[in-house]
């Protein structure tokens, strides 16, 4: 399925672990609420983040999910959103796996 610049996820999903996390915030925390808006923004557009480079998905992400595509997204406060998009029976799906400080982000993702 091919994607132009702008395209709708009919679904946005969390991580077991991010939505624990999830789960266990207030509705007036900061995260949650970056949680909501990345939501409500792939929703929009799955294509929002930058793409990360195929070769540069780090071990981490192949392994534990077995995605073969990796976005960031900048969120306010310092934080990165990371994510991945499937296309399941026609469906475009955008699941974040992870909510990160900007520092841990580059670590993980090898930038730094």
């Amino acid at each position: 399925m091919s994607m132009s610049s702008i395209s709708p996820s009919d679904e946005v999903g969390l991580s077991p672990e991010l939505y624990q996390v999830y789960q266990s915030l207030g509705t007036d925390e900061g995260i949650r609420k970056h949680i909501d808006e990345m939501k409500t923004i792939l929703l929009e557009n799955c294509n929002a983040g930058e793409k990360i480079q195929r070769i540069k998905i780090p071990q981490y992400y192949l392994q534990k999910y077995g995605v073969n595509n990796l976005y960031r997204y900048r969120l306010p406060d310092g934080y990165r959103g990371i994510y991945t998009i499937l296309v399941n029976k026609g469906k475009v799906q955008s699941w974040i796996l992870a909510i990160l400080k900007h520092g841990i982000t580059e670590k993980r993702l090898g930038y730094s």
